[in-house]
């Protein structure tokens, strides 16, 4: 999805509430100057005023619409009005989608938040390894390329060597399941 610049962060905060213990942001009661007629100030703030916003899009995110920007991201706004800012990435650190409460939103990079995907498909007993023969390889992706881990007699073994690559490489954004 392209990511929108968004509006200001005091227009943000005319259009929002946020709970940052839930993660919940609700429309607001907005100001006239935000519509070009009485007409639709009315008719948008009878719709919008006090619903929670957006719903879950396909990928698990939230989204919604504001004024004729279509699929705006929950967590980007929150952010924004939080932090006044608009970081390449914003990761969720327990890796769900959702949950937009403040503390389990963090800025990252694009690498960042590719190290912490979750794989729902996995052949392999652990992240980072993959059969060699009779042996283990173990590797880790950074900045987009794949470097070698070596192989190892045991899958714990090539694991072990992926969790030490992955702490060095991405600290508290490592995930080791």
């Amino acid at each position: 999805m392209t990511k929108r610049t968004l509006p200001s962060q005091e227009y943000l905060r005319q259009c929002f509430d946020y709970d940052p213990l839930t993660g919940v942001l609700r429309r607001r009661f907005r100001p006239r100057e935000h519509f070009s007629t009485d007409r639709i100030w009315r008719i948008a703030n009878a719709k919008f005023a006090g619903k929670v916003f957006g719903t879950l899009s396909d990928l698990g995110y939230i989204v919604g619409t504001l004024d004729t920007a279509p699929k705006l991201r929950a967590h980007r706004i929150i952010w924004k009005m939080v932090h006044n800012e608009e970081p390449p990435e914003i990761d969720h650190k327990n890796r769900t989608r959702n949950d937009n409460r403040l503390d389990n939103l963090r800025a990252a990079t694009s690498s960042q938040n590719r190290c912490n995907r979750v794989y729902a498909d996995r052949t392999v007993p652990f992240r980072g390894i993959l059969p060699n023969g009779k042996r283990w390889a173990a590797r880790i992706r950074v900045d987009g390329k794949y470097k070698s881990l070596g192989t190892h007699d045991t899958p714990e073994q090539a694991h072990a060597a992926y969790r030490a690559a992955a702490t060095a490489n991405f600290g508290d954004f490592a995930v080791f399941e």
